[in-house]
């Protein structure tokens, strides 16, 4: 049983690990994204997170285990000085936004935008944009949501990638979770590509895309 234990924590060592930290104002749900990707429920805490909350996940990538560690970010205004401290070390952050509430929308551009910039000057991480409570929108209102979205994304640099979510009922969480971790994947290995990989760079069906990573191979 003990050799057993050994391989096994001799695997996890080996598996790469790719840093996710989430940001963005109070109660857009933050939180609530994390605990429906790692447990598939609602989150049932209802107090705001303090600080900095921390949690890893395992999946698989390209038929390659990986392991997420998500940095949660407290959104409240006290705290906001305290979360580029931990970009350290990010390969992509995902902003949240609730798509109930313009204002968290609005501090994208007035204050997270900058945030991120100052951190990254050189070169920014992989950007995800995540417009949450999708479920709190009724179908007659959603004319103005992807205007908005596409507001924030040529706010960026960047190739910006962009999901409208729900907590409540898991629409597009899982998706946002896999596919970042697939950019992230892709571009850690990019160096390693031989060069018949740019043979295919004009192929229209050849997208930056995220594949699809919902596999068995994470069974070790």
């Amino acid at each position: 049983m003990r050799i057993e234990n050994n391989i096994y924590q001799a695997r996890i060592k080996r598996m790469k690990r790719y840093k996710i930290i989430l940001i963005g104002e109070s109660d857009v749900g933050k939180s609530s994204l994390v605990c429906r990707f790692q447990k598939g429920e609602i989150y049932k805490h209802a107090t705001s997170t303090i600080g900095m909350a921390f949690s890893t996940e395992r999946i698989c990538v390209n038929a390659e285990p990986v392991i997420l560690e998500m940095w949660d970010s407290a959104g409240q205004e006290r705290f906001r000085s305290i979360v580029p401290m931990y970009f350290k070390g990010a390969k992509a952050v995902v902003i949240v936004y609730d798509l109930s509430n313009p204002r968290s929308a609005d501090l994208i551009k007035s204050y997270w935008k900058e945030q991120i910039e100052s951190y990254f000057p050189k070169k920014l991480p992989i950007i995800a944009l995540v417009g949450n409570k999708i479920d709190l929108i009724s179908e007659d209102n959603q004319t103005g949501l992807i205007s908005q979205m596409s507001e924030l994304q040529e706010l960026f640099n960047v190739k910006v990638m962009s999901y409208f979510t729900s907590a409540v009922t898991g629409e597009n969480v899982q998706h946002l979770f896999e596919d970042v971790a697939t950019k992230i994947h892709n571009e850690n290995i990019s160096s390693l590509r031989n060069s018949t990989i740019y043979l295919r760079k004009d192929d229209p069906e050849n997208t930056d895309s995220a594949l699809d990573v919902r596999s068995n191979c994470c069974s070790i």
